[in-house]
């Protein structure tokens, strides 16, 4: 279940454009894109921090490396055996 809706920030915080039909306390995940100015001005476009959501996987430490060894599989199954 979902919706998009759009809101505004108001000192650092989001100000949905209606109500959202669900009950209080409902957790939920928000994804923010921003989306262009009523005025045609180019959105804000400093840079953030970001932090991924595979930060804590063991084997994405070294992200090169770990796109290096999946392109070794990629082309292991791409090879017929005994060529």
């Amino acid at each position: 279940m979902g919706w998009t809706m759009r809101a505004k920030v108001k000192c650092g915080e989001l100000a949905l454009s209606g109500a959202v039909p669900l009950p209080d306390e409902t957790e939920v995940v928000v994804h923010i894109a921003v989306a262009p100015a009523e005025d045609g001005a180019a959105p804000i476009t400093e840079p953030t921090q970001f932090f991924g959501m595979w930060a804590d996987r063991e084997d994405m430490l070294d992200g090169a490396n770990w796109v290096t060894q999946e392109r070794q599989k990629w082309r292991q199954r791409l090879t017929p055996p005994g060529s």
